[in-house]
């Protein structure tokens, strides 16, 4: 009878499979996918795309990880713990550098977007982003450097702190969808953009522009390996799980279609072929050049009718300036550029929807507050935690150079930071190129998309090898049985996921960028293949 109650006890600590859903739907999902999707994918026309990627891709993404999760229940070293077991030590350390090298580009991005939080908390944004990029950059470097410092210092405060403001910005995200829908109906009188759901507004170009944008997508939805712990404590997991993991894909799309359309009552992406040479929404444009802009509200409907009235003769940006101005007494900077949305399309959401319901700026003030909080916070532990867990693995140690091993009396590895103020310091630095604030996070944007999903590619490469052994690692669960059709899917996702990442590099507008976006991951490359020759030729001395 005690093992018949104790078997109970345990059952009972298990967690439902839609537990596990909303658990993981916080970690995957933000509000940011929602502005990235429609910034690169032409407003609505993402919602195609969204479906796509969630079906063909995240689905059996998130399935793998779960039986990974399963067959290494008792290991807690995600990724490099489930290539050690399915392949070698190198290879694991090359998991494990991995993980750790693609934070390189966030880690500088995070200084921008902190600042950009904060300049939109105090309603300076316009001014921020007039600064001269150098200016933009140094305060970047002075944050970067100051966060970097307090990593050293071991403070775990920000841990809980991130953890409050993902969470309260996750809600905000969660608000603005529904307060969106809700307002036509509170606010009638207000001025809503006129959403074109005809068929060529829905399905998408299929051009080099599409192609080479999707990395975007890619990034957005990755990240499911962290939930894999959790499978075998969920009750039944052979069957619960996978329906929790489909339950996360059905929340994750709806919330991605509904965002899309809430941002879309809002702003609408007008595409003009240029006239004349001349500055369009605070961009420089050269006679001839297609140029895409995103406007506000009634805005939106204005420039449209402008645009089709200056019909294949193209638009001259010094006429429709003020053409717009006269019509609707706002400036045409309320229209944004790509890069412009890309950066400020979150808040520009949330002062918008102030607007709508009578409370000015207090929606943006409290989201640039929460995205300020959670910018440097993340920013700290993304210094500290994927450098320390490359460096606490025993297996991964053995191919570093020692340097990098040396700790101070707050456990940090000191010399590893150091590396890492060289790595992001250099991006950093490169950013000076760009041409202010927006530009810079926008460039930043797309070198994450190509480089972050490069982990991924050790969770689908970990899968094919543990179904190419597949009797030898027991689990509770199996995304599929048939061992041919689980390899299908592993070789599928691990080709998406390798595709998107090399045609992500391709800038169509700025061949230096281009060069950048190929060249950041091969020095990553390389820095990871000298690392254990080093370390073999201090074993070889020490000897």
């Amino acid at each position: 009878m005690s093992n018949n109650t104790e078997a109970k006890n345990v059952n009972t600590k298990r967690m439902t499979w839609y537990t596990l859903a909303f658990m993981a739907f916080s970690t995957v999902w933000g509000f940011g996918n929602v502005v990235n999707g429609f910034g690169y994918f032409n407003g609505t026309q993402v919602i195609f795309s969204w479906i796509l990627m969630f079906v063909l891709y995240f689905v059996p993404y998130a399935l793998m990880v779960g039986e990974l999760g399963s067959a290494f229940k008792n290991l807690g070293g995600g990724v490099t713990s489930w290539v050690l077991e399915t392949t070698n030590p190198k290879l694991a350390y090359y998991a494990g550098y991995t993980y750790w090298v693609v934070h390189i580009p966030y880690i500088a991005s995070k200084g921008s977007g902190g600042l950009k939080a904060l300049a939109w908390m105090c309603l300076k944004n316009s001014w921020y982003d007039a600064l001269p990029t150098w200016q933009v950059q140094l305060a970047t470097a002075v944050v970067f450097l100051l966060f970097c410092w307090i990593a050293t210092r071991g403070l775990s405060v920000l841990k809980p702190l991130a953890s409050l403001a993902g969470t309260t910005m996750f809600a905000m995200s969660l608000l603005y969808i529904l307060m969106m829908f809700a307002a036509p109906a509170i606010n009638p009188a207000a001025s809503f953009s006129n959403i074109d759901w005809s068929w060529e507004n829905i399905i998408p170009q299929f051009n080099v522009q599409y192609f080479t944008s999707l990395s975007i997508l890619v990034f957005a939805v990755g990240g499911c390996e962290k939930i894999s712990p959790y499978v075998n404590k969920v009750e039944n997991p052979a069957k619960n799980f996978p329906k929790g993991m489909i339950a996360l894909a059905i929340m994750v799309m709806v919330c991605a279609i509904l965002g899309t359309i809430a941002m879309a009552l809002v702003f609408s992406p007008v595409t003009m072929t240029v006239a004349a040479d001349g500055t369009i929404a605070g961009a420089e444009v050269t006679a001839g050049s297609s140029f895409q802009v995103f406007a506000l509200g009634q805005n939106a409907q204005t420039i449209k009718d402008a645009v089709a009235a200056a019909g294949s003769a193209g638009v001259d940006p010094a006429v429709i300036d003020g053409w717009v101005t006269a019509q609707t007494g706002q400036d045409f900077a309320m229209a944004m550029t790509s890069t412009g949305f890309i950066a400020n399309g979150q808040y520009e959401a949330m002062r918008e929807l102030g607007g709508l319901y009578h409370v000015g700026n207090l929606f943006v003030i409290l989201y640039g507050a929460c995205n300020a909080i959670g910018q440097f916070s993340t920013l700290t532990l993304s210094i500290d935690a994927p450098l320390r867990m490359l460096l606490d693995d025993e297996n991964a140690r053995q191919y570093v150079p020692k340097a990098l091993l040396k700790q101070n009396r707050f456990g940090a590895y000191t010399n590893g930071i150091l590396l890492i103020v060289v790595l992001s310091g250099a991006i950093i630095a490169i950013q000076l190129m760009g041409s202010g604030a927006s530009d810079v996070i926008a460039w930043l944007t797309r070198l994450n998309s190509v480089c972050m999903p490069m982990r991924y590619l050790w969770v689908f490469f970990a899968y094919i090898m543990l179904r190419r052994q597949s009797a030898k690692f027991p689990r509770e669960y199996e995304f599929v049985k048939n061992n041919g059709v689980a390899l299908f899917f592993g070789f599928w996702c691990f080709f998406v996921t390798a595709a998107c990442c090399l045609m992500g590099t391709i800038d169509l507008s700025d061949m230096g960028r281009t060069v950048l976006n190929i060249a950041a991951p091969i020095v990553y490359l390389l820095l990871g293949m000298i690392m254990p020759m080093i370390r073999k030729r201090e074993d070889e001395k020490g000897a």
